[in-house]
């Protein structure tokens, strides 16, 4: 959004930090990309909301507070880390708006904001509970046990906790009744879409209490170019990415922070056979001839663009041509 990138919290009321974490993640890496993206992509937001009707910079001072420093190899010092430094900054008065990352990052970061501020309201979007008891071997912490480990810790207050958009395939017949037995609130996907956003809004105001705490993984939106370059799991069906902002948009309560969880800043690509050369037509075969050898014809490319010619190995223009490609 173009707001100064500064670590002085003088005056600031809301400061953006990036956690570039993806090695909770159980899938597809590449989570840790997301501060990056989210911030490029941040450069077409003009300033002016107009359904809230509202010009959130000219209310509020607005820093990017840069990344948190994470240990890819260590799960439990990047904890620490986290932890500390987003602690810092509420300590300081200003508001946190964290970029995930996978959403592992979560759990540290309910571990900051409760110890200023008691035990938490959430509102979770996710297509997943995040509540499994563990994942690797027993081992406690990974992007799919953020929210239980919390609920032990008495960092969120049960009564005041809302999942909505749960939906697809699960690894057991009882993830989702997990979450509902540890007291958390569970809107499924097709459950919003025969409530209909109004009811949905309703219920979330229903059950949060102050202070509270906005947690979106952005795999609850559908994976377009524009809002995500792919996720982390695939998943069947999404809640519409507008549907997410609307949601995301009547968080009101006195008391609201926000986390983003990237599901994978790339897509994965597959490895494949080079294509085969093109058949040589008689035409093709004279120019060829012609140019001493070395043909020189455009072809058009699967999407239809023409594809500039390439020089052949020997021909004196191949290096005059890697610069101009380089120099583009």
């Amino acid at each position: 959004m173009r707001c100064p990138v500064t670590r002085d919290l003088a005056g600031v009321d809301v400061a953006v930090v990036g956690v570039p974490y993806d090695s909770g993640t159980s899938y597809r890496s590449g989570a840790r990309f997301g501060p990056r993206k989210i911030r490029e992509a941040s450069l077409m937001l003009w300033g002016y909301n107009n359904p809230l009707a509202v010009k959130p910079l000219d209310a509020l001072k607005v820093i990017d507070y840069g990344d948190v420093d994470v240990i890819p190899p260590s799960i439990v010092d990047t904890y620490q880390n986290v932890e500390s430094e987003v602690g810092a900054i509420l300590h300081a008065g200003a508001t946190v708006i964290s970029l995930g990352g996978d959403h592992s990052i979560s759990l540290p970061l309910l571990r900051a904001h409760a110890r200023k501020f008691g035990p938490l309201s959430v509102v979770h979007f996710d297509s997943h509970p995040d509540t499994w008891d563990t994942e690797f071997g027993g081992r406690p912490y990974s992007h799919g046990t953020p929210f239980r480990r919390a609920l032990e810790e008495k960092l969120i207050n049960p009564a005041g906790y809302i999942q909505v958009g749960l939906r697809g395939p699960t690894s057991g017949a009882r993830d989702w009744q997990d979450a509902r037995d540890l007291g958390v609130r569970v809107i499924t996907l097709d459950e919003a879409a025969a409530l209909g956003i109004p009811a949905v809004i309703a219920a979330i105001h229903e059950t949060v209490k102050s202070p509270t705490y906005v947690s979106l993984d952005t795999q609850r939106a559908p994976p377009t170019r524009r809002s995500r370059p792919g996720p982390a799991r695939l998943k069947s069906a999404d809640l519409p990415a507008t549907n997410c902002f609307n949601l995301c948009a009547v968080c009101e309560a006195s008391t609201w922070w926000a986390s983003i969880s990237w599901r994978s800043a790339r897509r994965t690509t597959t490895a494949t056979s080079p294509p085969s050369s093109p058949p040589t037509s008689p035409s093709s075969t004279s120019r060829s001839l012609r140019s001493g050898g070395h043909s020189h014809e455009t072809h058009r490319n699967p999407h239809g663009r023409r594809r500039r010619p390439r020089p052949q190995r020997g021909d004196p223009r191949r290096g005059e041509d890697r610069l101009q490609r380089i120099s583009l």
